[in-house]
């Protein structure tokens, strides 16, 4: 139930969500012939559109988060390294293949950190939520098919461990958790998740019981802005970038009130 609710109750709070109520608003007004309301309504929905659309607010907004955890060149020798799932997409039609989404940066990530020897076993977490979207299997073994096969990463088959329940990153750190306890593995750990994410992951992690060495990828900004006239316009993928920040700051207030972190 609560996967349930987490993916729907934040809707209105996202940029798309506030316009859309605010011209809900707006044409409660008009029909009410309160014109002046109505227009007031339409330019504050317009203006947090183009706010949140805007790639400099996209870009404060983004490194708010990524900027926390820098990617090393080198690791601690750990434990395993632990690949959180969000990364792909499964071999669902018209796909005959597994593949990643713009999320896939982490595959290379935790490949790299294999390929280094930076731990003897990679576990890859992830299961699927089947109102979101449901297929056979999960989301963990589609990454790790992705990660043997050899035209691609040629990671060792028998260096994986799959775990397959998790449905958000509360679960990740819980079934982890379990499975190395259950191996008699210390819970030293290289994390791999997408910068963004990592803030959220590592204290989720760490209040399991985790050794958390962060190993962010997928950097969607760079370290300093760029700026022209270009990057002021409005623009759909900075739109994006914002609701994606924001489901990372209302992920932390949520689970904050549930205390898992």
């Amino acid at each position: 139930m609560i996967h349930l609710i987490s993916k729907f109750l934040v809707l209105p709070f996202y940029p798309t969500g506030l316009v859309l109520i605010l011209l809900v608003l707006a044409i409660v007004a008009l029909v009410k012939h309160n014109r002046k309301l109505g227009l007031i309504f339409v330019s504050c929905g317009a203006g947090l559109l183009y706010f949140f659309s805007m790639p400099y607010v996209a870009h404060v907004m983004m490194r708010s988060l990524e900027s926390r955890y820098n990617p090393l060149f080198t690791y601690p020798k750990s434990s395993a390294i632990v690949l959180l799932g969000g990364c792909g997409e499964p071999r669902i039609a018209p796909r005959i293949y597994d593949e990643t989404n713009f999320f896939g940066d982490r595959l290379m990530q935790a490949a790299r950190l294999m390929k280094q020897n930076c731990a003897p076993k990679l576990i890859i977490t992830g299961g699927k939520i089947e109102f979101v979207k449901d297929f056979p299997g999960s989301e963990a073994e589609a990454n790790a098919r992705l990660l043997v096969e050899k035209s691609l990463f040629a990671i060792d088959s028998s260096s994986l461990l799959i775990e397959t329940r998790a449905r958000n990153t509360h679960d990740n750190a819980v079934f982890v958790k379990k499975m190395l306890d259950r191996l008699g593995m210390k819970p030293d750990i290289i994390l791999v998740t997408s910068a963004v994410h990592m803030y959220r992951s590592v204290r989720l992690f760490k209040k399991a019981g985790f050794i958390v060495h962060p190993a962010p990828t997928d950097f969607w900004e760079d370290a300093s802005f760029q700026f022209n006239l270009y990057n002021f316009r409005p623009d759909t993928d900075a739109l994006n970038r914002c609701t994606v920040v924001l489901h990372e700051w209302y992920g932390l207030i949520a689970y904050t009130i549930l205390r898992w972190i």
